[in-house]
């Protein structure tokens, strides 16, 4: 390895261990703690709203509240399944 290349690796490797925040659009300050707090926020919000559609989904007039039909629901939501009857 050559001189430069590693004085390359070093910078990179300084510039990607620093814990200095991030500016998103230079409108706000991001840090970890603040990205792992948004994250977990937008888990918890998806998880809700699938709770709230399988407990809305009806199969012969009862409610399912079955964790089962998460995986079926989420394709629904996203819809990634074929909505066309045969």
């Amino acid at each position: 390895m050559s001189a430069k290349e590693s004085s390359q690796i070093s910078y990179l490797l300084d510039e990607f261990s620093s814990s200095s925040p991030l500016y998103p659009l230079d409108i706000c300050e991001v840090n970890f703690g603040s990205a792992a707090s948004i994250s977990g926020l937008v888990f918890t919000y998806i998880i809700v709203l699938l709770q709230m559609k399988v407990g809305d989904s009806t199969a012969g007039g009862e409610t399912t509240t079955s964790t089962a039909a998460i995986p079926q629901n989420v394709t629904q939501i996203c819809n990634c399944t074929n909505a066309t009857a045969n």
